[in-house]
């Protein structure tokens, strides 16, 4: 739980730092509000589903049978590339309403600060 924690944190704290380097105008803020609350949200699911996972690989809980956890699996990823998805429809969003010398700043560090 405290790895989470500090997880999910990290997150947010790249997020309010690239916020203010890309000094967003009034009219960027509800793209900019949307993007990080898709980026925070796939975030906690992912942090979520790894959880879940390592709970039930430590036999902490019933064992599955093969064809579960296979279903399991394939489930979990269902989830992370819809999460995905939303962060890509919000990034698109954002990336239109970013000046020329904001779109830069995002391409730099977009990977290295905030990984998907």
């Amino acid at each position: 739980m405290y790895r989470k924690m500090m997880f999910v944190t990290a997150v947010a704290s790249c997020i309010v730092r690239m916020k203010m380097d890309l000094n967003l105008n009034t009219e960027q803020e509800a793209a900019w509000t949307a993007f990080a609350g898709a980026v925070k949200q796939q975030k906690a699911e992912m942090v979520s589903a790894m959880q879940t996972r390592k709970l039930h690989a430590s036999g902490t809980q019933a064992q599955q049978f093969t064809p579960d956890c296979i279903g399991e699996h394939a489930r979990l990823m269902k989830q992370r590339v819809a999460g995905m998805e939303s962060v890509a429809a919000a990034i698109k969003q954002l990336y239109g309403a970013l000046t020329p010398q904001q779109k830069e700043i995002l391409d730099a560090r977009i990977d290295r600060e905030i990984p998907m």
